[in-house]
């Protein structure tokens, strides 16, 4: 069970948000609270609805949870401030958590995102010391010789991955003779990745600073990450920090979690790993 209640916060109120809270206030205060936010260009509430289910399932066990957009997403106004979207990420998680501590007196914080989500808890993970704990679905993810040797071997022995790498030569084949012009992307990420030395710089500070981090890899992210160990080949420097740092790859899950009992696999595995914070 929980209260929810919507908040404004940030410079002029321009950011809307849901703050769930734990029927058991005086348990939620000994425990960090949880910062969800937008996926892509959705809502707050997250792809079919996973915010939602996560952060009612997270008050049931004693955590403030705050969902919230971004500026210009979802309900929240745009920002007229000028500034790197990596800056505005910065200063409206921290708004976020400003808002938190006043309202709840909890002054630390896990921070959890998928895809573009997980781009902007990386980003405030890094600058921010009140943030303990980081989760990240589908992460950043960079080739590794084991990877290109699996891909390729995959690609010749799966027919269905030559069938489809068959039909998008065709169709690119078709569009150059026809001269038309290249598809255009839905969605182009808003923030620059990181080289994967930068990235690993970045989750190395985390580290060594005490913030627990859980990085999840779902089937959907398989042309960039298709073998289980391929996190720490790609961050060796973390090696070292196995006991705070956990990776794993969910071949069954897609990107969006679109399916239900997919969704409450990574759900159920969220709430155990903050129990870990």
């Amino acid at each position: 069970m929980s209260r929810e209640r919507v908040v404004q916060f940030g410079p002029g109120g321009r950011l809307i948000g849901i703050l769930c809270e734990p029927i058991d206030a005086t348990l939620g205060r000994s425990k960090p609270a949880v910062l969800l936010s937008n996926v892509g260009v959705s809502h707050r509430v997250g792809p079919f609805r996973l915010n939602v289910h996560l952060a009612r399932r997270l008050a049931a066990q004693g955590y403030y949870t705050l969902r919230f957009d971004f500026a210009g997403l979802g309900d929240s106004e745009a920002s007229p401030d000028g500034g790197s979207e990596a800056d505005r990420a910065k200063s409206e998680a921290s708004a976020a958590m400003d808002l938190i501590t006043v309202r709840t007196g909890v002054d630390r914080f896990v921070m959890m995102g998928l895809c573009s989500g997980a781009d902007k808890t990386h980003i405030v993970a890094t600058s921010d010391q009140r943030i303990v704990g980081a989760a990240f679905i589908d992460g950043y993810a960079f080739a590794t010789w084991r990877f290109y040797c699996r891909r390729f071997t995959l690609r010749l022995l799966e027919l269905k991955r030559i069938k489809v790498y068959s039909k998008n030569r065709w169709k690119d084949l078709q569009r150059r003779l026809l001269r038309l012009p290249k598809p255009s992307q839905a969605y182009e990420p808003t923030v620059i990745q990181p080289s994967r030395e930068q990235a690993e710089a970045d989750l190395l500070t985390m580290a060594q600073r005490g913030v627990k981090q859980l990085h999840l890899y779902t089937i959907s992210v398989d042309t960039d990450y298709n073998y289980p160990d391929q996190f720490w080949h790609m961050y060796p420097a973390l090696c070292s920090h196995r006991a705070s740092i956990i990776s794993e790859r969910y071949p069954q899950v897609d990107h969006t979690l679109s399916i239900v009992a997919m969704q409450k696999i990574i759900v159920e595995r969220l709430c155990t790993w903050i129990g870990l914070v």
